[in-house]
C-alpha cells in the first residue's frame, strides 16, 4: 500500500550544516549529479556554466529553507556562492536519499530583484 504524501509533511529537515555537508560530499564526485532539463535551459538562458554550478556545490553555503522533496526523506535546497568576476550564483537541488543530487535550477541571486 502506497503513502499518502501528506502523511510525510511532519518529517523533520535535516540541520542545514549537515545538509550542506551533505550536498559538498555527493557534488565532488560530478557523476553522482544529473541536471535537469529545465536547469541546462537556464544555464545556457542565463550564462552561467557547469563548471560555476559545481563551484557552487562544492564551495557554496546553503541559503533559505531546506523544503521536503518529492518522497520521504528527499530535500530541496539551495546553495549559494560569489563567483569571482561574476556575481552570486544560486543552485537549487533535490538531495535524494541514494546520495544523488539532481540539479533543479540555475540563478543569478540579484537576478529576482530585478
Amino acid at each position: 500500500m502506497s503513502k499518502n504524501p501528506a502523511e510525510h509533511d511532519d518529517i523533520e529537515a535535516p540541520r542545514r550544516y549537515v545538509l550542506e555537508e551533505r550536498i559538498k560530499f555527493i557534488a565532488a564526485e560530478s557523476d553522482r549529479v544529473t541536471i535537469s532539463n529545465h536547469a541546462e535551459d537556464r544555464m545556457i538562458e542565463r550564462d552561467i556554466t557547469t563548471n560555476m554550478m559545481f563551484r557552487v556545490l562544492r564551495g557554496g553555503t546553503l541559503e533559505g529553507d531546506i523544503k521536503q522533496g518529492r518522497k520521504p526523506g528527499n530535500w530541496e535546497a539551495k546553495m549559494v556562492h560569489s563567483i569571482p568576476g561574476h556575481r552570486e550564483v544560486g543552485v537549487v537541488t533535490a538531495v535524494l536519499q541514494s546520495d544523488r543530487l539532481v540539479v533543479i535550477t540555475v540563478e543569478w541571486e540579484d537576478w529576482r530583484s530585478r
